[in-house]
């Protein structure tokens, strides 16, 4: 019988059992689940935005300005979360980091 623990790039036992017993890999994995959380919230929210731009579309023909700042930082948020969750930072996304903004653009 061979070893293939070599072959599999996952080291040895010892190796394994400190990457499991790392305190910040678990704290990690807490922020992931409040995020995923956090994300649930955004898509409620991301929704209501729209209908209600479109609602002001149908009935008044322009959408809120106001609401158009509000939706691009909501994408920016989504954003960091996205992120954080796929590894690709270390940036936590608010609660734990100032909601992000964008300055106004003219829309």
């Amino acid at each position: 019988m061979t070893d293939t623990t070599a072959d599999s790039g996952l080291g040895g036992d010892s190796e394994v059992k400190s990457h499991v017993q790392k305190r910040s890999t678990w704290i990690r994995l807490l922020y992931m689940l409040i995020l995923a959380a956090a994300w649930t919230i955004a898509e409620i929210v991301l929704v209501a935005v729209a209908v209600l731009q479109f609602l002001m579309l149908l009935f008044t023909g322009k959408t809120l300005n106001n609401l158009m700042s509000f939706s691009r930082n909501l994408a920016l948020y989504m954003a960091q979360i996205v992120r954080f969750q796929t590894f690709v930072t270390d940036d936590l996304a608010f609660p734990f980091a100032p909601w992000p903004s964008e300055p106004d653009k003219q829309i």
